[in-house]
């Protein structure tokens, strides 16, 4: 080729880089007009350049010699050189040589990646690396003598509307190993995307241009050249990292970044990120969340999102993960299993009416797991097979099955910290989705109707409903404060409750609905009613809840529009538990036909039931529950919060996920001095039960303990000696039901049985006696011995009543109207109480002086708490000049 055709060609092609590339075709029409070759030579010149890199024009080497290389003719050019084909005289075959542009030579840092690149690239002996033969100069050029791949690009190969899952996965997992092999060797690629994949003929994957690996530092040997230096930007932009494109320090997880965008344009046929210009592309990717992966099923989806996730500790760490996980998919797609959403049989219509699984979850010091469970309409139908779905060390709950049954999100603290996180794995296998990794707890997820949403309560910052993408990316806050969120069956609302839980088998706190896009939450229940575990019905007209109401372990319903006047319908369980012996009637799902799924305390285990409820008729307008529930579950573990999943499983069957405990609560003991509040010294393990040990009620002189054992179905005081070990059974065949109180002077001890009636003992034993009838759950006992403080319900709130056990009276000591009043605590000297206000989900502490059995009025509460934080377990050090107790302030239940 003459100079003056070079020239020429180098012209046009420059002329035609600038303008659109709707325009280039007129254009290049007009210049190359009677020369047909000319028109070739630059448009095959332009349809190398690759998007964001400068393409050169360097001179044509076909003909000449390289060392032992004949050059053949021009293969490509991309940002990092000239490819050509050529044939190695000496081993007689076809190479291919990639040469970097002469123009460029005056650039050291270009000149030193493309070294690199070989060096890096030399290293590695994979089937789906492109092999480097030689490294070699010609005229001062640097140049890189590698295999010879006929085929296609993954750019060429893609189909506008993305390829058959199969061939996604084979390919996928080609790359994955590929990538894999090079991060085992310390390399990082950097620029990974679908023009610098190969698939060849025959099909098989090649991965290529490793321009701007990176020798890890933790790998590379003191003579391994530098990598791109920290703050610059290097790779393509559609493909690059958020890590990457803001010029910060990568590893693999980069590369695992762009293997995701790679993935996703494999099975969409369109880029994950794409804006109108690079610096649009590099927006997105900073700030934005890739479309939704609609019709993509729904494991490959997670697997991308896995990868594709902002913060790089979030992300997938392992390219062989990856890997393994791709593998696991094509497995089950090549076995026929359906690899779409809803692309099974239709579901057949089905009762809940078998039991097929129990794993083991931690509560206190147990193993973990979850289960799940099958049925399909048959009238008998035989065992199905057991599938545990977790085998933690630690602590996994909180169970949530997604709407088709495939996807199964939980609370674990699986990732090692102190913490719950929230999870998402596929039901039928594969490696569980780290979704959040606050330091503070995430538990009770539960899914959006289409499963593209999760909801869950986060302990952050005081406490909230967040939402977040079922595949993983940023929560968003809903409402502040609340538990236990549930879409409505139209995913439009969320309902919540707030408030603190449970007091002797009484829910409080208040139920609410808000807009599951954010926005202000609406009360259902008032705190004086108490609400809790909301439950929509299917067709989203009315809600279920635990309530307080006319007593323990009610169930309400309230219609779920905000302003519905009167209070809400209560079905009373008197009966029901009464007659099958439960406690601690929890509705967990509004199952089709009218059937709720709840659980409960039967003897010392806890089961699932189903349970008829028939709604209103046109005369009675009543509901009616049955009269009789139907067991789902046995055994003795502790089977407890079920979620339902009804069609898309296999075979048309439900599915039901639970948490099966096997739970152990013991005690410990922690040195410090309580007069002198400071780091706590050594921890020590005083019980070590398979059953509970709970309620520890420490003497003043810090010598022994009372405490509360359950075994054997009996509540049972026993008292501990610190010094020898030694233990001494106080209730002697009287069952207590709440925790055991030591008078401030060590004479005796007192506790409730079923809030009905107080006993007392002497600590060194005897017979117990009724020291009061009706005191429900006391809180304390006066230092004259003459009172006792204790749990009350008012006309609209928790209050404290006072006993007076001399003269018989009893009455109201304090209230306050819409809060509730807990944790009575006298002072050593009986001259002040510290209780708690509380309001939804915040606590305030106050201490007020005790002025008789009518307690003082709000102005002489002296409030020790801006209400901002959670206190729990009031208690008074010997000298009266300290409180302790649990608190939340940092996100956690410290002392």
């Amino acid at each position: 080729m003459s100079d003056n055709r070079r020239q020429r060609i180098e012209e046009i092609f420059h002329q035609a880089a600038e303008l659109a590339p709707e325009a280039r075709s007129a254009f290049l029409d007009e210049v190359c007009a009677g020369d047909e070759s000319l028109r070739q030579e630059v448009h095959s010149l332009l349809a190398h350049a690759t998007e964001g890199e400068t393409a050169t024009i360097v001179a044509d080497l076909a003909g000449r010699t390289i060392g032992a290389y004949q050059v053949l003719g021009r293969i490509g050019q991309g940002g990092m050189g000239v490819v050509y084909k050529a044939r190695d005289t000496e081993l007689d075959r076809t190479v291919a040589i990639k040469v970097l542009p002469a123009d460029c030579l005056g650039d050291p840092d270009r000149k030193r990646r493309f070294i690199q690149e070989a060096k890096a690239a030399s290293a590695l002996n994979h089937p789906n690396i492109v092999t480097i033969h030689a490294i070699t100069h010609e005229g001062g050029a640097e140049c890189i003598v590698m295999e010879y791949v006929t085929g296609q690009t993954l750019a060429e190969a893609i189909p506008k509307k993305g390829m058959p899952l199969q061939e996604a996965l084979r390919i996928a997992i080609e790359i994955a190993d590929a990538m894999a092999a090079a991060h085992t060797a310390g390399i990082v690629h950097r620029d990974l995307k679908p023009s610098n994949i190969m698939v060849t003929e025959q099909g098989r994957v090649k991965v290529l241009d490793f321009g701007l690996a990176k020798l890890l530092e933790s790998t590379a040997s003191p003579q391994a050249p530098a990598g791109t230096e920290a703050g610059k930007v290097v790779g393509t932009a559609a493909y690059m990292s958020p890590e990457q494109a803001q010029g910060q320090k990568v590893d693999g997880r980069t590369d695992i970044f762009s293997f995701g965008c790679v993935l996703y344009e494999m099975v969409t046929g369109r880029r994950a990120f794409q804006g109108e210009s690079t610096a649009a592309t590099l927006a997105a990717i900073l700030r934005e969340e890739p479309a939704l992966l609609e019709g993509v099923a729904p494991e490959v989806a997670k697997l991308i999102g896995r990868c594709l996730r902002k913060d790089p500790d979030r992300r997938t760490r392992h390219m062989d993960d990856i890997k393994l996980a791709l593998q696991e998919l094509k497995e089950e797609s090549d076995s026929g299993m359906p690899a779409q959403p809803g692309a099974g049989p239709p579901a057949k219509p089905g009762r809940l009416t078998l039991l097929i699984a129990a794993g083991v979850i931690l509560a206190a010091a147990a193993g973990t797991g979850l289960a799940w469970w099958l049925s399909t309409s048959r009238p008998s139908p035989s065992p199905a097979p057991l599938m545990r779905l977790t085998s933690d060390s630690g602590l996994t709950t909180d169970p949530a099955l997604s709407p088709d049954g495939k996807l199964v999100a939980y609370a674990s603290d699986r990732a090692g910290g102190n913490n719950l996180d929230i999870w998402v794995q596929q039901v039928d296998g594969g490696s569980p989705l780290r979704l959040t990794s606050d330091p503070a707890d995430e538990s009770e997820p539960s899914f959006s109707p289409d499963g593209n949403q999760l909801v869950f309560r986060s302990e952050r910052e005081g406490g909230g409903i967040y939402t977040i993408p079922a595949l993983g990316g940023e929560p968003r806050l809903i409402a502040k404060g609340g538990r236990a969120p549930r879409f409505s069956p139209d995913g439009s609302r969320i309902a919540f409750v707030t408030g603190v839980g449970r007091v002797g088998g009484v829910a409080l706190g208040e139920l609410f609905v808000a807009p599951s896009m954010g926005g202000t939450p609406q009360p259902l229940v008032r705190g004086e009613l108490g609400a809790s575990y909301p439950v929509w019905s299917p067709d989203g007209t009315v809600i279920l809840f635990a309530t307080g109401l006319y007593g323990p372990d009610n169930w309400g319903i309230v219609p779920s529009v905000p302003g519905s006047k009167g209070l809400p319908i209560v079905l009373p369980l008197a009966a029901l538990k009464k007659k099958q012996g439960l406690a601690n009637v929890i509705p967990w799902a509004w199952i089709a036909g009218n059937r709720i799924l709840f659980s409960a305390k039967s003897g010392d285990s806890s089961h699932l039931f189903e349970i008829g409820l028939s709604p209103p008729a046109l005369i009675s307008k009543v509901w009616r529950l049955e009269a009789s529930p139907k067991r789902l579950t046995a055994g003795t573990e502790l089977a407890e919060k079920p979620t339902l999943a009804v069609g898309g499983s296999a075979a048309g069957a439900r599915r039901l996920a639970f948490a099966s405990l096997l739970r152990s609560e013991n005690l410990w003991s922690l040195s410090l001095d309580t007069n002198h509040p400071g780091t706590a010294g050594r921890l020590q393990r005083l019980t070590q039960e398979s059953a509970f040990q709970v309620f520890p009620w420490v003497f003043m002189d810090g010598t022994k303990l009372v405490f509360l054992s359950h075994a054997n179905y009996n509540d049972e005081v026993w008292l501990m000696d610190l010094r020898s070990g030694k233990r001494l059974l106080l209730s002697n065949r009287v069952s207590a039901k709440d925790k055991p109180i030591v008078h401030a002077d060590g004479s005796r001890v007192m506790w409730d049985e079923g809030g009905k009636t107080v006993y007392t003992v002497s600590p060194s034993g005897g017979v117990p006696e009724k020291l009061c009838e009706s005191c429900y759950w006391p809180w304390d006992w006066s230092s004259d011995h003459k009172r006792i403080l204790h749990w009350y319900r008012g006309k609209s709130s928790v209050v404290s009543e006072m006993v007076n056990l001399e003269t018989g009276k009893r009455g109201v000591f304090l209230e306050r109207p819409g809060a509730d009043l807990f944790e009575f605590r006298w002072s050593p000297d009986g001259r002040w109480i510290v209780f708690a206000s509380a309001q939804s989900d915040r606590r305030r502490v106050y201490v007020a002086p005790f002025t008789g059995d009518q307690g003082p009025g709000e102005s002489a509460w002296i409030p020790i708490t801006d209400g901002s934080t959670f206190e729990d377990k009031l208690n008074w050090s010997p000298d009266g000049n300290w409180i302790y107790a649990l608190s939340d302030r940092d996100s956690f239940n410290c002392i």
